[in-house]
């Protein structure tokens, strides 16, 4: 019996152990099940995100045909040889902090496609020589806040299609680089914000090979450029942007000489502190070099005269941003594009335009104070394309016709967001090239049977949205023959209700209009028909009672959003000739999901692909289907049997009780006779 019980009791002990092991096996394999099910498929067996799923490895799951692959915030710790190697198809990967310390040799040799590799915010303790070999497409490599010191740590020897090469936020100290960085095909070198003091000519050797590059030293306290560092280099942008902290601009400058690039940034942060004053000496350095454009946003000028950029004249481009200026000098120059945002100009004639008659863009917004446009004050701006005034001209009451004088090549116009305008009858006599114009936010007065912009055959168009602009002046849109996009939200109609005849009739060649937040209650039939190319309309934010399709003409490839209106029913012919191409929104309304609206409800479920946002078409009556989502909606509004019969009978009984009461008034009728 002893014996039994031992033996019993052994296969018990053996049992036990085979299930413990079963269900630690099932347990350790726990997690790959769950990290196989949390990654994010973007494009079906092409893109994925694994982003800030605390994973140490790459999911089984994730397909070899996989292109590019998120996996930024996990816990890698180090990249080895095999960590990649099943993903041979990858283009992209996205490993930024990923706690990365140690990169191994030939992390990336089985990724022969792979184009762009981002190691961001890892703190890098240490890269083996042959880190990078293999991966010989690699064009975009980013390296920043990875804490290095030294740029000769990182052996990319033969990465031959390198094109952008970013070192930002490090601890570099120089911009040195050694012999065997390939940049035949560099084009960004980025050393942003990091620790570098000193620019010499030893530094500069390998870059002056190198035609085109964009070398980036924005944030670095740079005190000293060595005389001829830059001598006979050819570069497309060099940021020094903040770099003179502690050091005169014009020093920096200095050693600039022989420098040609197409772009110079030489201007500051908008809230550094030292902000050391341009003086009329300080830009001398710049007659040394040869440059296309030049930021100077966020310096402080002080004296201001033509003198400040004598060295500017043959300067296309330059950008005086928030630089506390409140004149601009005449000097001879070649400016195509003036750029003076955020400064303090009292009227458009404090800059002197006389010598900027090759301008072709010129942009003042946000100006300190409201600006007067004035009389004629850029009428010498005759090559002038595009003038953006926005967020700065002050109250007008006959504007644009004087203001406007003399820009005949003007093809934009920006006048958002700022004080009250009145346009006058024909405002804009002498921009008939005009191709864009923008009111936006902008409080525009039109007097009655006005029509400002008769004379814009070409423009395309209108930005008349929060305008307070009156719908009901059917003049407004008058010689608008070529308008394409219009923008009417926020205006107001007479009594809430777009009439058959209306402002539209003028602009025949409409695509998009923009009518949202007009309190609109009704648009009558027709209103839109003679727009043939009408292809976007969006009503949405008005208080419409019905789904207005029956006022636009051709319905086979439209765009209409109705959200958020009044709209409970909705006729099956309003909807039965809809395109299939066409795209609708009717969410947010208080849809009637009753037998009363079961065809439109029948079209709806069978053309779900038509409709934008279903999740917010909702039912909102009968109240037991309120907050159904109508895709979801389960209706039956067929009659059954039971119902039918009883109906009948009822009928039958009642024709019964007719006929006897008939012939009964009838014999008595008789009998009394």
């Amino acid at each position: 019996m002893r014996t039994g019980e031992a033996a019993l009791t052994a296969m018990d002990y053996r049992l036990y152990w085979i299930l413990l092991l079963t269900f630690c096996s099932a347990y350790s394999q726990a997690p790959d099940v769950m990290q196989e099910l949390m990654c994010q498929e973007v494009v079906a067996d092409q893109s994925y995100s694994c982003e800030g799923l605390g994973l140490q490895n790459v999911p089984s799951s994730i397909p070899l045909t996989t292109e590019i692959l998120d996996f930024s915030f996990n816990s890698l710790y180090a990249l080895y040889d095999s960590t990649f190697s099943r993903l041979r198809n990858l283009t992209y990967l996205n490993l930024a902090r990923c706690n990365i310390n140690w990169i191994y040799d030939y992390v990336f040799q089985s990724n022969i496609h792979l184009k762009t590799i981002i190691l961001i915010g890892n703190p890098v303790l240490y890269i083996k020589d042959y880190a990078f070999s293999g991966a010989i497409p690699v064009s975009h490599l980013f390296l920043q806040q990875t804490s290095l010191t030294n740029i000769s740590k990182i052996k990319v020897t033969n990465l031959n299609a390198l094109e952008n090469l970013n070192f930002g936020h490090n601890f570099i100290s120089s911009v040195w680089l050694p012999d065997t960085l390939p940049t035949r095909k560099l084009q960004t070198l980025d050393f942003r914000f990091n620790v570098i003091t000193k620019i010499t000519t030893k530094d500069t050797e390998i870059l002056k090979n190198i035609k085109n590059l964009s070398l980036l030293l924005m944030g670095n306290n740079i005190d000293y450029i060595e005389p001829n560092s830059f001598n006979s280099s050819v570069l497309n942008i060099l940021d020094l942007t903040a770099c003179g902290q502690n050091a005169n601009l014009s020093d920096l400058l200095g050693g600039l000489n022989g420098l040609t690039t197409n772009i110079l940034r030489i201007g500051t942060f908008e809230n550094m502190k030292n902000k050391f004053p341009v003086t009329p000496n300080t830009l001398h350095g710049l007659c040394n070099i040869s440059v296309n454009e030049v930021d100077l946003q966020h310096t402080h000028f002080d004296q201001l005269s033509p003198n400040t950029f004598f060295c500017l004249s043959k300067v296309q481009k330059l950008d005086l941003t928030n630089t506390w200026i409140d004149c601009f000098p005449k000097f001879n120059n070649s400016l195509r594009d003036l750029i003076l945002h955020k400064n303090e100009f009292n009227s458009l004639c404090d800059i002197k335009t006389e010598s900027l008659t090759l301008l072709t863009s010129l942009h003042v917004r946000y100006n300190e104070k409201m600006i007067s446009m004035g009389t004629g004050c850029l009428k010498n701006l005759q090559s002038l394309q595009f003038l953006d005034l926005s967020h700065s001209i002050e109250e007008t009451k006959d504007c644009c016709s004087n203001h406007s004088m003399g820009l005949v090549a003007l093809k934009y116009l920006n006048l958002s967001s700022n004080g009250r305008l009145t346009l006058s009858q024909h405002s804009f006599p002498d921009s008939d090239n005009l191709e864009v114009l923008d009111f936006a936010y902008t409080h525009i007065f039109i007097p009655e049977s006005f029509s400002p912009f008769s004379n814009l055959k070409l423009l395309k168009v209108l930005n008349m949205s929060h305008s307070y602009i009156n719908g009901s002046n059917d003049h407004i849109l008058e010689g608008l023959h070529n308008l394409s996009y219009l923008n009417l939200k926020k205006c107001s109609f007479y009594s809430g209700v777009i009439k058959a005849s209306n402002l539209f009739k003028h602009a025949v060649n409409l695509e998009d209009l923009i009518l949202s937040s007009c309190e609109i209650t009704a648009i009558e039939e027709h209103a839109f028909s003679n727009l043939k190319k009408l292809n976007y309309v969006d009503l949405s934010q008005n208080q419409l009672l019905q789904f207005s399709s029956n006022a636009f003409g051709d319905l086979s490839y439209i765009y209409l959003n109705f959200a958020f209106n009044r709209i409970t029913i909705i006729p099956f012919n309003l909807v039965h000739n809809i395109g299939n191409q066409s795209i609708i929104n009717l969410s947010h309304n208080p849809l009637d999901c009753s037998c009363s609206n079961t065809q439109f409800i029948s079209w709806y479920m069978e053309n779900l692909k038509m409709f934008e946002d279903n999740s917010n078409t909702l039912c909102w009556s009968p109240q037991s289907a309120n907050g159904t989502m109508l895709s979801m909606l389960k209706i039956n509004c067929e009659t059954s049997s039971g119902v039918i019969f009883v109906i009948i009978l009822a009928v039958i009984v009642v024709i019964i009780i007719i006929i006897v009461a008939v012939r009964y008034y009838r014999k008595k009728l008789y009998s009394s006779i």
